[in-house]
């Protein structure tokens, strides 16, 4: 688990669950440029259940495809742990992959642009209400 130490009490929580560290790096460099953010990284299944069932964040980010976990695995835990918390799908994957999840209701599905600018205006107006 990795964080980006910039920890304030008031700051937006967000849980990230990401495999590619490059990805986290420059998904955190956007995020905290334009929002007060702790932002955390989860890579695997153990590491993601161990976060939400401490404490749930305010905002959940997640891939879609990695290593033995995919999104539909942390939808499902997050949303057994952490119900009202938002989730967001972030993937480099094409966003039609998205669809063998099923129905998942309301889940955003952003694509990995460069400067993750949709993801950052997706989380303000989360945060905003």
């Amino acid at each position: 688990m990795r964080s980006n130490n910039m920890k304030s009490p008031s700051a937006l929580k967000v849980l990230v669950v990401e495999d590619n560290l490059l990805d986290f790096e420059l998904m955190t460099a956007a995020l905290s440029a334009e929002l007060k953010c702790d932002i955390t990284l989860a890579m695997t299944a153990k590491e993601f259940k161990s976060q939400i069932e401490a404490n749930c964040p305010d905002v959940i980010v997640s891939d879609s495809n990695f290593f033995a976990f995919d999104g539909a695995a942390a939808l499902k835990m997050a949303r057994e742990n952490c119900p009202d918390v938002p989730f967001i799908f972030c993937s480099g994957a094409p966003l039609d992959n998205l669809q063998k999840y099923g129905d998942v209701g309301e889940v955003p599905r952003i694509g990995k642009e460069p400067g993750f600018q949709s993801l950052v205006a997706h989380i303000k107006q989360i945060r905003n209400g």
